[in-house]
């Protein structure tokens, strides 16, 4: 949540592009691809430890 709301309104532009779609929209791509991850390493963190 802390990387839409910090990193949001920096990157609010349309340049530069990556893969062909605005920054903005690129980094709210990346961290809807990241954040399971992170969960998944969260759990499995949590599960080693009980």
């Amino acid at each position: 949540m802390l990387a839409f709301a910090v990193g949001t309104p920096l990157l609010n532009r349309v340049e530069p592009r990556i893969a062909g779609i605005p920054l903005n929209l690129a980094w709210v791509i990346l961290w809807i691809l990241l954040t399971p991850l992170c969960l998944l390493a969260i759990e499995r963190l949590r599960r080693a430890q009980s």
